[in-house]
């Protein structure tokens, strides 16, 4: 098994006029806790997620399809 993974960051936005959601992967750690930072700032977010998944983990789920 490996132990490559990936940080998925998710949010959704509304500016009062549209509405949508978004994600992002990243394979590098600090880019995504940076990414979160600035999620946090900004007003037009309305929410979000980060999750660590690891790539066999996917892989995995994908031979089960």
């Amino acid at each position: 098994m490996s132990d490559e993974k990936i940080e998925v960051v998710a949010y959704g936005t509304d500016d009062g006029l549209t509405s949508g959601a978004d994600a992002k992967v990243f394979a590098d750690h600090d880019e995504a806790v940076e990414l979160v930072k600035e999620l946090e700032k900004r007003d037009d977010v309305t929410g979000f997620a980060r999750k660590t998944v690891f790539l066999d983990e996917i892989l995995d789920d994908d031979a089960e399809d």
